[in-house]
This record gives structure tokens, C-alpha cells and sequence, in this order.
């Protein structure tokens, strides 16, 4: 019996703590209404102040023991709103860092003030207290099982101020992302991963030697929108997002009369990052949470509820992670992204205009699960510790394990055999999925009367130990930067191109296909490739830094089949070489070229250093921070971007 008074204030205080989220996550949600749900701004906002509250009760409960029952309700129920009240005074009068621990102590503090000193209040509706307890818990359910609404991906304008020329083509452009060039059969490659890209090449142009200007996704999606390097728009990081100073492809095209939708299957890609900044449409639905998670998302970063019972404990195991990861997609499939390409293509086709249509597929990234028997196919190593089907997060974990395993010369041959051969069953997945968007792209462009250009690219590649590197974001390698390169469509020329580009230049490329001038320091690919020396280029900065215009670490510079890499040394504002290579005879990099050659051609590049330092120091003045929660933290280490 004693036991069981102990719980008699948990009733009043869930109604306590209803009451509470009913007024503060009504009022979140009015000053943030988009894409969220009144009924899950207060739910969540429960749910994070259920397992501290129920605590709080049952502590309240032997405080409180042996006292009348109106009394003992009345209590809990105050205790019910000061388990909310007391993080969110935390959060609205001191600074973040301090709101956790000062939000616990007000609570503390509200406790013993109810429990010890056993004030006499009663407020005469003991029973009203235990009723809207029951509510709390019929609207927690309630909660879990309302959809809410669909995220807002904009809409097609009605009109625009510019009306396209007649004979504008469609474009196309084709991120696979993560996917390195010398895996595919146009590559040559001797396994069998992607028949339909092979045949596309054929059909159009095929660039041998294209390389991105980053090893991972941010910066380079950064630079095929604005045609600018990284060191020039300043998007360093997975972290930062997209710049908004510089203009870009899909914002060019719509002012000039297009019409223009984007795709993302990658995270770091998403509209809240300004991804989707200059589309009229901007699909990011495959790696959003859904309502109840977007709404937990908020509360993270607005709310002391959020930030003292939801952050409590590891980043990648508290009450806001679980929200953040467990009510948005995983293991996102090509059928699903290609399903949501073909759509966005019909709400185009409504429209008299051309189109643009940017499509994101992350099959290839980590952890190399492909749907169905597909995993399997290409296996002919033992996977051991991968040999199951695991969360993105367990397999990062493991992942980050073998490479401490590797910087200490074990041998892992075997395993990283094995996440080769999921790799290649990646890429054989996602092979499939490309024919049936250019089907239809084919289909609408000739009911339009349009051409069609379609660029396929990889965003950067993946090392598997080449370098004792596995994955992506670091370094300058090959392994990572040399990626896939074809142009098809009515309106692309065909053959193949033996020279080194980049895809700084697929700015370019579309606004000459469009009949526009140039953007950045981008030039059309299709109109030669007379670049001078320094133009190609890779620039590598820290993966999660939270400003623009971090701190580079390495460059690397391209022309005439070779590639110097340099370290950058800013205090002194001058590049110390770190190796120099013949990509032709030694693609793979394992044969640094003689210091004389070296020496050489860093005397050529002399004039250029000079002018690539001032641009760069320019942007460093430019530096500025932003905040990184611990949802979006938690999310990019399950996709390998670990803390620095």
C-alpha cells in the first residue's frame, strides 16, 4: 500500500506536464508553423518530459507520503508544470551551454520545495488533475499514430517574368553520389556493375579523366551549382551548407524562364542546409524525419525542453537523436529516388517551360547494403563483422573500427575485400534504376518538342585502402576524386574526351546548352577543353567545420595527365609539395614523380598561386559560425563525417 501511494501524484503530474506543453508547444508551433503538426510539437514535447517527470512524481510520491489525496494531486500537478516551466526559464534567459544543467537544477530546486516543505495548497480538483492525466496519456498515443503533414518541397510558379526560347533544351543533371570512376565497365573495370551506364556512354560522351573539386559532398555539389571552387564560395564542410552569396545553375535558369526541380537521397543535401536554394521545387522527403520527427527536430533547438531532457546523455543515444532517427527513412533505395525524379519531371511537363531536374541518388555511400539478394551477387569475400544487415550508425562504428585497425598495419584485407564487393553491388543497383528516369525524360522532352542533355556524374569517390584510407573526406586521392563523366541526350555530342576536367565546369556547360553566359569561373565542356594551368583543380578542408571558409588543408592541381598536391602553409601564404604523379602511367598515385619535376612545374604555377592566395584570404576574412545540434551531428556520423 505504501508502494503504491508513492505513485498517486503521476496522474496529476502528467496533467500537470499537458497543460504545460499545451501552452509552450502551442506557442513554438505558431511562431513556426511549416511542415509541422500543432498535436506533435505537444506530444514530443511530452515525450521528452515524460521519463524525468515520471521520476520527479514517484519522488514527489515518498516526499509526499502519508498527506491527504486532494493535496498530494494538487502538488503533483504543480510539479507536472514545473517540469516543463523550469528548462524552458533556463532556455529563455541564459545562454545554450548553460540551459542543461541549470534546467535540472530549477527542477531540483521545484522538487524539494514541494516535497520537503509539504505546502498545504490544495486546489480543489483532485479529480480534474487525475483526468487530465488520462488525456496526457490518450494524447501521447495519439501522437505515434497521427501522420501529420507532408514536408513543403515550394511549387512551380504561375508565371515567369522571362519566357524561355522555344527551342530550350531540358536539362538534366545526375549525382551518384559516392561513386568512384574506375568501378564502372566504361572505366574499365572488369566487373560486370553497370551495363546500362556503360551503353549511355556509348550513346553519348564519355570524359575519362573528370575529377571533382572535394572529397565528399557538401563542396563539391557547391561547385557544380555555382561553378566556383570551394575556396571561392567558401562550403568547406558537410556542416556549413550552401552559400548564398554567388548565383547558381538552377537560380540562373529559372530567371531565365525555366523551370527547375531538385532531388536529394543525401542527407547533407537537404533543403535546411540551402540546398534548395534557386529551385522552384526541392524534394529532400527521402531524408527528412517525418512530422512527429520534424517537430522534434525543432524542439531540439528551441525549447528547454529540448535542450535539457532531450540532450541529456551521448549525442548518438539521447532523447533527441532517437526522434531524429528513428521517424525519418533508412536505407533509401535508387527505385525510390527514380520514382520521385519521374514525378517531379511530370509537374515540369505541366508547364510549357524547359526544364531542369537535379537528382541525387546515395545508394553507393555507406554502408553498402543493397535491397533484395543484390548484397550477395558480387560477394567473393569473407565479410566477417559486415556480414549482416545493420543500421547506418552500427556500421559506422564498425567502419571507424577497421580504420584504427589499418593505421595500425593489421591485416583486414579480407573485410575490406568484402565492402569492396557490396560496394560493386551498390553500383550494380543503382545501374538499374538510371534507364527507366531517361526513358521518361526522353518521352517528355519529345512530347515537348525539346532537346535533351543529360550530364551522369559521381559527387566524389570512396577509398578502400588504397591509401590506408577508407571512404571519403580525406585526403586528395584518386581513389576519391577521379569520378564518372558522360553527357547523353539529343543534345550532347558523342565520342570520348582523353583530356583532365573538372565539374567546376558543368555550370557552364548547362547555361550554354540554355543559350546563357557562362557562371563562375565554369566553362562549357562542350565548346573545348583549352584550360589554362590551375584551372583544375581539388581543394580539401575539414569535413565539419561549422563556418564558411575553413581553414584548407591540401590542394591539388591537374593539367597535362599529372597532379601536384600541396599542403597549405597560410601563415606564410605558400604551398609545401606533397607529391606529384602521372595520372596516366600511375593512376592510383603509388609512384611520386622526381623533385626536378616538381620544382619545375611549381615554377609554372607560380603566377597562379599568387592570385589563388589573395581570393583565398579574402574569403578567410569572410569566416562566420554556425550552431550544429545534436540531431544533425548525430545523423552525419552515421554518414562517416566524425567529429574533428
Amino acid at each position: 500500500m505504501n508502494t503504491l501511494s508513492w505513485l498517486r501524484p503521476i496522474l496529476p503530474l502528467l496533467g500537470g506536464t499537458l497543460l504545460a506543453c499545451l501552452l509552450l508547444g502551442s506557442f513554438i508551433f505558431a511562431q513556426n508553423p511549416e511542415d509541422l503538426s500543432w498535436l506533435h510539437c505537444v506530444g514530443v514535447m511530452q515525450v521528452l518530459s515524460l521519463p524525468i517527470g515520471m521520476l520527479a512524481a514517484v519522488l514527489l510520491g515518498f516526499l509526499l507520503r502519508g498527506k491527504e489525496t486532494a493535496n498530494v494531486a494538487s502538488l503533483g500537478f504543480l510539479l507536472g508544470l514545473w517540469v516543463v516551466v523550469a528548462p524552458e526559464l533556463a532556455y529563455r534567459f541564459l545562454p545554450a551551454a548553460m540551459v542543461l544543467k541549470v534546467g535540472y537544477a530549477l527542477l531540483l530546486l521545484g522538487l524539494l520545495f514541494l516535497g520537503v516543505r509539504k505546502p498545504t495548497w490544495s486546489f480543489g480538483f483532485h479529480k480534474a488533475s487525475a483526468l487530465s492525466g488520462v488525456i496526457a496519456i490518450l494524447m501521447l498515443a495519439a501522437t505515434f499514430l497521427v501522420a501529420g503533414p507532408p514536408p513543403n518541397m515550394g511549387s512551380l510558379p504561375d508565371q515567369t517574368a522571362t519566357v524561355a526560347p522555344a527551342n530550350a533544351p531540358n536539362l538534366v543533371l545526375i549525382v551518384l553520389d559516392t561513386l568512384r570512376a574506375d568501378h564502372l565497365g566504361c572505366y574499365g573495370y572488369d566487373r560486370p556493375t553497370s551495363p546500362n551506364l556503360d551503353r549511355i556512354a556509348s550513346e553519348g560522351m564519355l570524359y575519362r579523366y573528370a575529377n571533382s573539386v572535394a572529397n565528399h559532398t557538401g563542396p563539391s555539389h557547391a561547385t557544380m551549382f555555382t561553378g566556383m571552387l570551394p575556396s571561392e564560395h567558401g562550403l568547406m564542410s558537410a556542416v556549413s551548407g550552401m552559400p548564398t552569396r554567388m548565383p547558381t545553375v538552377q537560380g540562373v535558369l529559372a530567371d531565365a524562364g525555366y523551370s527547375t526541380a531538385g532531388l536529394t537521397s543525401n542527407f547533407v543535401l537537404r533543403s535546411r542546409n540551402g540546398f534548395d536554394r534557386g529551385f522552384d521545387i526541392y524534394d529532400d522527403s527521402l531524408v527528412l524525419a517525418n512530422a512527429m520527427g520534424r517537430s522534434a527536430r525543432l524542439l531540439a533547438d528551441s525549447s528547454g525542453v529540448g535542450l535539457t531532457y532531450g540532450a541529456s546523455g551521448r549525442r548518438n543515444s539521447d532523447m533527441n537523436h532517437a526522434f531524429g532517427h528513428y521517424t525519418r527513412p533508412h536505407s533509401i533505395d535508387g527505385d525510390s529516388t527514380t520514382k520521385n525524379a519521374i514525378a517531379l519531371v511530370d509537374r515540369m511537363a505541366e508547364k510549357e517551360a524547359p526544364f531542369f531536374l537535379f537528382a541525387n541518388y546515395m545508394d553507393v555511400h555507406t554502408p553498402y547494403q543493397a535491397p533484395g539478394d543484390a548484397m550477395d551477387r558480387f560477394l567473393e569475400h569473407d565479410p566477417g563483422r559486415f556480414k549482416r544487415r545493420m543500421s547506418n550508425l552500427a556500421f559506422q562504428n564498425r567502419f571507424d573500427k577497421l580504420q584504427v585497425e589499418i593505421d595500425r598495419g593489421d591485416d583486414v584485407a579480407e573485410e575490406i575485400g568484402a565492402l569492396m564487393d557490396r560496394y560493386d553491388a551498390e553500383i550494380a543497383f543503382v545501374d538499374q534504376q538510371i534507364p527507366a528516369l531517361l526513358e521518361h525524360l526522353q518521352e517528355v522532352s519529345d512530347a515537348q518538342g525539346r532537346e535533351l542533355l543529360v550530364v551522369i556524374t559521381g559527387d566524389h569517390g570512396e577509398g578502400f585502402g588504397e591509401h590506408n584510407i577508407l571512404a571519403h573526406g580525406r585526403e586528395l586521392w584518386q581513389e576519391t576524386l577521379h569520378v564518372p563523366l558522360i553527357t547523353w541526350g539529343n543534345a550532347s555530342p558523342r565520342g570520348v574526351v582523353d583530356e583532365d576536367v573538372s565539374l567546376i565546369d558543368l555550370a557552364s556547360t548547362f547555361t550554354a546548352a540554355a543559350g546563357l553566359e557562362g557562371l563562375g569561373r565554369s566553362q562549357d565542356l562542350h565548346a573545348g577543353l583549352d584550360r589554362t594551368l590551375g584551372h583544375l583543380m581539388a581543394e580539401e578542408g575539414p569535413s565539419r567545420s561549422l563556418s564558411h571558409f575553413a581553414p584548407l588543408q591540401r590542394v591539388a592541381v591537374y593539367g597535362e595527365g599529372r597532379k601536384i598536391i600541396y599542403d597549405l602553409e597560410e601563415e606564410d601564404e605558400s604551398f609545401s609539395p606533397f607529391g606529384m604523379f602521372d595520372l596516366r602511367a600511375d593512376p592510383l598515385e603509388q609512384n611520386p614523380l622526381a623533385e626536378t619535376e616538381v620544382t619545375a612545374l611549381t615554377a609554372r604555377l607560380e603566377s597562379w598561386a599568387d592570385r589563388w592566395w589573395r581570393l583565398y584570404l579574402i574569403g578567410r576574412e569572410m569566416e562566420a559560425g554556425v550552431e550544429l545540434n545534436s540531431v544533425d551531428a548525430a545523423t552525419l556520423a552515421e554518414l562517416g563525417y566524425t567529429s574533428e
